[in-house]
């Protein structure tokens, strides 16, 4: 809002520059000089104010990156553990299912172990040749197809 005649406007009182600045309680008076630094802290200052932020932030991003990438080995490595699981579930429920077709033949319901002992030489083919069965017969004797 403007003032809208002369005796509305304030007039501050000028310093009285007749008497000396009194001094602070620094020991400074008003309008001395403070001392510049030197131009090496100065250009040490600045390196150190531009340089700290930057490397601040690369350690961030470095950071970042090391969690997302072990996150990442990390689900990986459960990936594989699953797969591995399933494999080995698959690979015993054949292996079950095989021997239970054996157990079902007719050559070892007879005990005619002659001709299981060769079905089961095909079944054990399968797995290399260091496979064993044993089979037990009613009366407590124990027979090997190999």
């Amino acid at each position: 809002m403007a003032p809208r005649n002369l005796s509305d406007i304030k007039l501050f009182p000028l310093a009285d520059i007749s008497r000396p600045p009194q001094a602070h309680s620094d020991g400074h008076r008003p309008g001395d000089f403070v001392p510049k630094l030197t131009l090496p802290v100065r250009l040490a200052l600045l390196l150190a104010g531009t340089m700290l932020p930057l490397i601040v932030f690369a350690v961030g991003i470095v950071f970042h990156n090391y969690q997302r990438d072990r996150q990442a080995a990390t689900q990986r490595v459960l990936e594989t553990a699953r797969s591995v699981r399933l494999l080995l579930d698959a690979e015993m429920q054949r292996m079950t299912g095989g021997l239970q077709v054996l157990a079902l033949t007719n050559s070892l319901r007879n005990s005619d172990f002659g001709n299981f002992r060769r079905v089961a030489a095909g079944f054990l083919d399968q797995y290399g040749k260091d496979g064993v069965i044993l089979v037990a017969d009613r009366e407590g004797g124990m027979h090997s197809p190999r």
